[in-house]
Formats: C-alpha cells, sequence, structure tokens
C-alpha cells in the first residue's frame, strides 16, 4: 500500500469504528480503532523510510515521532493499544472504554497530520 493508501484507510477505519460504537458493537469498534491507528503509523513509516510492520517497529515510529518533539504519543499509543487488547478480552469499562476511544482518535488525528506535514 502507499502511505495515500493507509492515510486513507486509516480515515476509514475510524469512521466505521465510530458507527460501530454507536451500533453498542463496543468490541468490533476497538478493533476497528486499532486498525486506523496502525495505518496512520503504517503511513508515517512508508513516508519516512522506517520500519513499522511489528508492534515493536510502531512504538519505534512513535518514539522517534517523540524524539523529534512530538509529544503524548506513548500515551496515546498506549490507550490505543489497550483497546485493542480490549477488542479480544472484553474486559474494560465503559468509562475506560470512552477515555482509550478518545485518546486514540487523538492519537490518529495528530498521526495524520504528521503524515500530511512537508
Amino acid at each position: 500500500m502507499t502511505p495515500q493508501e493507509h492515510i486513507a484507510e486509516s480515515i476509514d477505519s475510524l469512521a466505521t469504528a465510530e458507527r460501530l460504537y454507536q451500533e453498542n458493537r463496543p468490541l468490533q469498534g476497538a478493533e476497528l480503532t486499532w486498525c486506523s491507528v496502525k495505518h496512520a503509523i503504517n503511513a508515517i513509516g512508508l513516508l519516512r523510510g522506517w520500519r513499522y510492520g511489528t508492534y515493536g517497529h510502531k512504538q519505534d515510529v512513535i518514539a522517534r515521532l517523540g524524539a523529534e518533539g512530538y509529544r503524548n504519543l506513548r500515551e496515546l499509543l498506549f490507550a490505543a493499544r489497550r483497546l485493542h487488547t480490549d477488542s479480544d478480552h472484553g474486559v474494560l469499562t465503559a468509562p475506560e472504554v470512552a477515555a482509550f476511544r478518545r485518546d486514540a482518535a487523538t492519537l490518529v488525528e495528530q498521526l495524520l497530520s504528521i503524515a500530511a506535514a512537508p
């Protein structure tokens, strides 16, 4: 996939996740939220020539962005990964899901902004 395709997939996945949450399907919404994060990170990895294929690589992308001055990305990634884990186990409370959803959406927004920067 191209960076632009990853960006489009990230946007579409987050929109679909929001619809799933509205349909009271939080486990599916959590999975699609993670897909949105994953595609946003993949776009940046491709654009910058960084490895991005594994969880570890995705953490490295976030760490490298942190070193460039982008703050709070690690904490936001942690929230997104908690949602992703919840998609398999369904152990988070509704308030936790709501908070992690907000954080994951903020992460996607910031990552897509970084990807769009020259």
